[in-house]
């Protein structure tokens, strides 16, 4: 299977510092050769803004509306579409790629991504990414991404790895009907025994699923090269595991790797694990869309 590796160099639209230069910075540090290295065909693709930075608003949707394309035109060419995003904004523009009609999401995040524009303190925008696929807010910017079918069904939803929420995010969290594993609950019992319930009730609803991970989803032990740093997180291992699982159940339509700033990273550590992150998630791919599962 090819992989078409898509970076998507922008932080809330806005490039050239912090998390939009993780993507690039991948890139120039050899990821495809390690990838080659394993056997996978790998493309390059880049994303590019329409023109120049107005609002923030306006950036993400032109942004993600051609990380949409390109990962349109990645699965019409029987490849599988692997994303580097600067920013966990970049989900929208690639759900919009591969469609969301019969598609579940397994987050793996250190935060929820859930506020609203009610609940957030800050009014961050990446921060109600997830609250926005699955229709909570914003529909006018899932709409002018390219998202003409449905939200998300927040029963298509496993969120992995929290740990960091603010406090009305995490009533909207508890009140929904999203499947959150705390990194907490996958410390103390074990990657397997804390997804199985939860994958198991997805694998009832869906056959395919978009996997996106947030390399805060990792401890900052492991990756402290992130803007938003939480301690008690997921070791690498935890996240290879997971991402093993899931590729197990489902088939993996398209996967993301976001939020590395290498302004903050310490000697090349989150570096490192991101670049053997991007080489599980292509295998995974691979082994997902495998004969085993009869959906080749």
């Amino acid at each position: 299977m090819k992989v078409v590796l898509i970076a998507s160099p922008y932080d809330l639209g806005r490039e050239g510092a912090g998390m939009s230069n993780g993507p690039i910075h991948y890139l120039e540090s050899g990821v495809e050769n390690v990838l080659a290295d394993r056997g996978v065909e790998v493309e390059i693709d880049t994303v590019e803004r329409g023109g120049p930075f107005e609002n923030e608003f306006s950036a993400v949707a032109d942004t993600n509306a051609d990380l949409a394309g390109r990962v349109t035109r990645a699965v019409e060419r029987g490849a599988f579409p692997l994303v580097l995003g600067g920013n966990c904004d970049s989900a929208l523009g690639t759900l919009a790629g591969i469609g969301t009609t019969g598609i579940g999401v397994v987050w793996l995040d250190a935060h929820g991504d859930f506020n609203t524009p009610d609940t957030s303190p800050s009014g961050y925008l990446a921060g109600m990414v997830l609250a926005t696929a699955t229709g909570r807010c914003h529909q006018e910017l899932w709409s002018s991404v390219g998202n003409a079918g449905p939200s998300v069904p927040e029963a298509f939803v496993v969120a992995v790895g929290i740990r960091d929420l603010d406090p009305e995010e995490g009533q909207g969290l508890d009140g929904s009907e999203m499947h959150a594993v705390t990194a907490s609950e996958v410390n103390a019992m074990g990657v397997e025994e804390s997804l199985r319930p939860p994958l198991e009730d997805l694998s009832s609803r869906v056959r395919e699923v978009y996997l996106h991970l947030d390399i805060d989803s990792l401890d900052p032990r492991h990756a402290p090269g992130v803007d938003f740093p939480a301690p008690g997180g997921l070791s690498v291992e935890d996240v290879e595991d997971t991402i093993r699982i899931v590729a197990q159940r489902f088939r993996i339509r398209a996967a993301a790797l976001t939020a590395y700033n290498p302004d903050r990273d310490e000697d090349d550590r989150t570096l490192r694990a991101g670049t053997r992150l991007i080489g599980a998630l292509a295998e995974a791919a691979a082994d997902s869309w495998g004969a085993k599962h009869g959906r080749g």
